[in-house]
């Protein structure tokens, strides 16, 4: 609904990159600071990780920059 200009949402930034960067959505409050969400990826081990959580675990890293190794 956002996006068809009916109204204003409060997602993670990352979502909405996209409709940032081709101006699409403007960002109101940009100097209110939003507070930090931890995320996990837990996994048994490294051995015997299947391709699809490795790919998992890279789309996290891709998409939040800040991750933590």
């Amino acid at each position: 609904m956002v996006l068809s200009g009916h109204g204003i949402c409060r997602l993670p930034e990352f979502v909405l990159e996209k409709a940032i960067k081709d101006k699409t959505l403007a960002i109101l409050f940009s100097d209110y600071l939003a507070p930090t969400i931890d995320v996990y990826a837990i996994y048994p081990s490294q051995k015997y990780l299947s391709p699809k959580v490795r790919y998992f675990i890279d789309l996290l890293v891709e998409k939040m920059p800040t991750v933590v190794h």
